[in-house]
């Protein structure tokens, strides 16, 4: 394989989105990066009442993926999960020669967030990638043998400590913050935590039914800068994770750290082979983590010392460089 390659990323084109750091990863690595958002076309085509029907829609960013190949010649197509693209569309590629490589940040097999085409498409890509551990083991234990595990990381040009002003403090910071979208599961584990001066950010959280949790919701998300002043701002992250980690760790697991910020996250499985005890703090029970909040706001120079191990270790093992590096070597 050539030093220097040519690698087209197909990807949901979002402002601070995996595709984005994969993307800056690769171009700082040296690499000639060709970017196709395998969305824009359907998205725009497959609106209700649009004259183009939607088997046309779906059509339309395969036709164009394929027609971005042949006239760039990659060496590498890199599909973040591809909901839309056609089984057919990734045989393609693979019979002009261009080795493929899916890294799927859901569950190919998850109703809401994947696809069918995902999952038929599994077996034609030269690697799988999988953020979940448990989820390499099931596609390799279903006949999958290019099934990988490559875990989530942070972007240090995004995720960094970030200076902020009086005024930004008051507006980002708080003794407690929580990043992510509304689930009951979330609002069960966090009531009770607004009596520590806690601040969430993320969507959906109107549908909270806890008065004085909602109280703390700020009703619209942190994302890139402001995800980064939140957790410069704040001084405890709190992670949980949803269903479909499956005991892996998420993107926030890598992101806040690299922040600076000092994190309790639920004991996963997979959380010890990323961060020792003295980076990172766990929870296994609500009343665990509620112990633990009140212990590190009053043990500040502890708490200080094991964020600013965290963030030494997420920036010199667990960037998207690092990612990118492994998913260069698996293609090989």
């Amino acid at each position: 394989m050539r030093l220097i390659m040519r690698i087209i990323v197909s990807h949901s084109e979002a402002p601070w989105s995996l595709g984005e750091y994969c993307m800056r990863a690769l171009a700082k690595l040296g690499h000639d990066v060709i970017p196709h958002d395998y969305l824009a076309t359907a998205h725009r085509y497959g609106m209700p009442g649009h004259a183009v029907s939607k088997l046309l829609a779906d059509a339309l960013p395969n036709r164009r993926l394929l027609s971005l190949a042949k006239n760039e010649k990659p060496d590498i197509v890199l599909v973040l999960k591809g909901e839309v693209l056609e089984p057919s569309t990734i045989g393609s590629l693979k019979k002009r020669g261009i080795r493929t490589a899916n890294w799927c940040m859901d569950s190919p097999f998850h109703p809401l967030y994947s696809s069918s085409k995902v999952v038929k498409s599994i077996k034609l890509y030269d690697s799988f990638f999988t953020p979940v551990r448990d989820m390499e083991k099931r596609l390799r234990s279903l006949g999958f043998p290019n099934a990988r595990f490559l875990p989530f990381g942070c972007d240090p040009e995004i995720h960094r400590p970030v200076e902020l002003s009086q005024a930004e403090r008051e507006v980002f910071g708080s003794n407690v913050c929580f990043i992510g979208t509304y689930y009951p599961e979330r609002e069960s584990l966090l009531s009770g935590m607004e009596k520590f001066g806690m601040k969430i950010w993320g969507n959906e959280w109107q549908n909270c039914e806890t008065e004085a949790l909602k109280k703390c919701a700020m009703m619209r998300p942190a994302n890139g800068l402001d995800m980064a002043r939140v957790f410069s701002a704040s001084k405890i992250a709190i992670g949980t994770h949803q269903e479909q980690s499956m005991g892996s760790l998420t993107m926030r697991a890598f992101e806040a750290p690299a922040c600076g910020a000092f994190m309790i996250v639920d004991d996963k499985p997979d959380l010890r082979l990323f961060y020792a005890k003295n980076e990172m703090a766990s929870y296994s029970t609500k009343n665990e983590l509620l112990k633990l909040v009140d212990y590190y706001l009053h043990n500040e120079k502890e708490r200080k010392i094991m964020a600013q191990r965290a963030r030494k270790k997420a920036v010199q093992k667990h960037t998207y460089i690092h990612r990118m590096k492994q998913m260069l070597k698996e293609l090989e």
